[in-house]
């Protein structure tokens, strides 16, 4: 599964996912500037699964994605609470749940998923 973090995803949490064995590219690092919808183009062109903590993108999503070309998790979880983050981050990919052509909202105590188109 590819991963991509947009630029706003915190730098803590790409650690995490880095230092847990999985590649993420991070939109702050390899087009630093690239707005909500940039990131959305980004992901649905390398078929990525997006992680955000924009509210806004699940919208951008519904609107404009397909549902076989990549999927958004949007993590609703105290994001400045280092500790916290990586045990749901975890436990939610410990699931295997099927995260391309889904947006997915991840907090502390479920995930909810939905079909993009």
């Amino acid at each position: 599964m590819k991963l991509l973090a947009d630029g706003n995803f915190p730098g803590f949490a790409v650690g995490f996912v880095r230092d847990s064995g999985q590649h993420v590219e991070w939109i702050a690092e390899s087009s630093s500037g690239a707005t909500g919808s940039a990131g959305l183009k980004l992901a649905q062109e390398a078929r990525a699964v997006l992680l955000t903590f924009d509210k806004n993108l699940g919208e951008l999503a519904v609107r404009d994605l397909s549902p076989s070309d990549c999927g958004i998790i949007l993590f609703r979880v105290p994001d400045y609470d280092p500790p916290a983050f990586p045990a749901r981050m975890s436990a939610a990919f410990a699931q295997g749940l099927p995260w391309i052509g889904h947006i997915s909202v991840i907090r502390n105590e479920r995930i909810r998923m939905r079909a993009l188109r």
